[in-house]
């Protein structure tokens, strides 16, 4: 996020696991899926790409 040394700080000190952070204006382009890693797929397209259906569950 590029943040400054004082207010990486403070995100680090108020934010929790869990929290939702919402990127606007940055300018670019949306992030292609080999660099967004796994938030982009739904729960279906990530548990196929999983090894918890080898087994078939």
């Amino acid at each position: 996020m590029n943040l400054n040394g004082d207010n990486a700080k403070w995100f680090y000190d108020f934010a929790v696991p869990g929290d939702v952070v919402e990127v606007r204006n940055s300018g670019g382009p949306p992030l292609q899926l080999s660099q967004n890693g796994d938030w982009t797929l739904s729960w279906d397209q990530w548990r196929k790409g999983s090894a918890l259906n080898a087994g078939g569950n």
